[in-house]
């Protein structure tokens, strides 16, 4: 591992984010209606999962590689908002 692999995952992981949400957007529609397209034999529910999981936790493993060089000044209410940060993205 090296210094910029973190920086790396979050970059990857808001990149493959960006790149779903169009094709999801297309299937399912703009709006809250689903329009129930498909591409490649998924439909919007397996785009949009797949949209929203891989990224999260690329991101989240980038922060967490991120926690000794941001841990050390933080206050105690900063460590908190950043744990609960951290099971909000692998959570969701």
């Amino acid at each position: 591992m090296t210094r910029r692999t973190p920086g790396l995952l979050l970059m990857v992981g808001g990149a493959v984010m960006a790149s779903l949400w169009p094709l999801f957007t297309s299937l399912h529609g703009p709006t809250s209606y689903n329009e129930d397209r498909h591409f490649l034999g998924q439909d919007p529910l397996f785009w949009g999962a797949l949209m929203e999981g891989i990224p999260s936790l690329l991101i989240a493993a980038g922060l967490a590689l991120l926690s000794p060089v941001l841990w050390d000044g933080a206050a105690r209410s900063a460590r908190i908002g950043y744990v609960l940060l951290l099971v909000s993205l692998v959570v969701s």
